[in-house]
């Protein structure tokens, strides 16, 4: 990824990855966060292009798995959480679990992220007409993908 960025910035530059088959990738894993869309757009990438060779997916939201409590998972969902139609904004879903203490925390992302909706049920909008309050696929997006793949893609086309 450094690479293909510097290639980029500095197109009048010779840009060389010296890289060795016995040195294994280094990487910290698949999944990436919003401004991975910015990144790759500004590189010019379809996404299109890379997601099929490199195992990818669009992604809404990070799911954590016994970070709060052994056995529950909640969702970071990306984008801006819709208020709109609150009293009080986030604190009315503090206000519930106050009142409500069974209440899950999952509940939280279901309350404010109206695309929680397609992530419960591992669906997506690519949603470019607004169907979501406050939700934009392409900054409220990004991919997961195996890294591995990424950086053989990335080497092999950019």
């Amino acid at each position: 990824m450094s690479a293909s960025t510097l290639i980029k910035e500095f197109p009048e530059k010779k840009i060389a990855l010296i890289e060795s088959p016995e040195i294994a990738t280094v990487g910290v894993g698949e999944s990436t966060i919003g401004p991975i869309r910015n990144w790759s757009t500004y590189l010019g990438l379809e996404d299109k292009d890379f997601l099929k060779h490199t195992d990818g997916t669009y992604k809404l939201s990070i799911q954590f798995t016994d970070f709060y409590k052994k056995g529950e998972t909640f969702h970071y969902p990306f984008g801006v959480p819709y208020v709109e139609d609150t009293l009080d904004g986030l604190n009315d879903w503090w206000f519930k679990k106050f009142f409500y203490p069974e209440t899950p925390y999952s509940d939280y992302a279901t309350s404010y992220y109206p695309q929680m909706a397609l992530v419960n049920q591992n669906k997506l909008s690519i949603s470019t007409e607004g169907q979501f309050e406050d939700f934009y696929f392409f900054q409220d997006s990004a991919f997961h993908f195996d890294a591995t793949k990424f950086g053989l893609w990335l080497r092999d086309n950019y």
